[in-house]
């Protein structure tokens, strides 16, 4: 059949076999680019600083060895030909999984991080990190009623068509800052007081949205990033 929503055709089964066939890919394979710069200022003048991006590029290419289970995931053997055109040439995104986390799919081409101390007086150091990234792959899809199958999921893009890392969520970052201040405690040890902030912006970036295509939500957010945290510590070394 075909679906217009996606746009793709999708693959039924005629029969089933009183077997299961597990066999190697001959052909399919993974491609990996990745390019990175690194900037750093070591500690002098009471300050450093260190910043680095990244990007990367992974694919997996089947050439047409559809053995079975199309989807983010590496396991079953269902679909057969059913979404082969999606996730040929798409990225390679492993899913996440635990209660309440699963269905995150893990690929940022990009990435960014400045992290940073800057010493000031009385022996009080500042200190931050700010992470950038791509937002992950967010695969969207429909229920088609796959003879011999049922219904499962075809994926696409919303306009129709498209690949595997395609859709996207918004774009990640996070600014995390410290503040620090320690005492010698005679000539065994150190006592160090700090203030940790995370997410000190606030932001609610998306971390997971609805996907289905069909859906009166589709697009909401399902998941959120942790609002703003102060966490206040105390540690002694000796």
């Amino acid at each position: 059949g075909h679906d217009d929503t996606v746009d793709y055709d999708y693959y039924g089964r005629e029969e089933y076999y009183p077997y299961i066939y597990r066999t190697n890919y001959k052909e399919a394979y993974d491609r990996y680019l990745c390019a990175q710069l690194v900037l750093e200022k070591r500690l002098s003048n009471k300050w450093m600083m260190m910043g680095s991006f990244s990007w990367s590029d992974w694919k997996r290419f089947y050439k047409n060895e559809y053995l079975g289970l199309l989807e983010p995931v590496d396991f079953g053997y269902d679909y057969g030909l059913s979404n082969g055109q999606y996730f040929e040439g798409g990225a390679v995104a492993p899913e996440s999984s635990g209660s309440g986390v699963r269905n995150i799919f893990v690929n940022s081409r990009w990435q960014a991080k400045l992290s940073g101390l800057y010493q000031l007086p009385y022996g009080v150091n500042l200190s931050g990190v700010l992470i950038a990234r791509e937002g992950y792959v967010k695969p969207t899809y429909v229920y088609v009623n796959m003879p011999g199958i049922g219904q499962e999921k075809l994926f696409g893009s919303p306009g129709g068509g498209g690949k595997f890392g395609d859709e996207r969520l918004p774009a990640f970052y996070i600014l995390n800052l410290r503040f620090e201040k320690a005492f010698q405690v005679a000539d065994f040890g150190r006592v160090t007081f700090a203030v940790d902030a995370f997410n000190i912006l606030n932001s609610a970036i998306a971390l997971k949205t609805e996907p289905r295509l069909d859906a009166e939500n589709f697009g909401q957010d399902q998941r959120i990033l942790n609002p703003r945290v102060f966490r206040f510590g105390i540690q002694f070394v000796f």
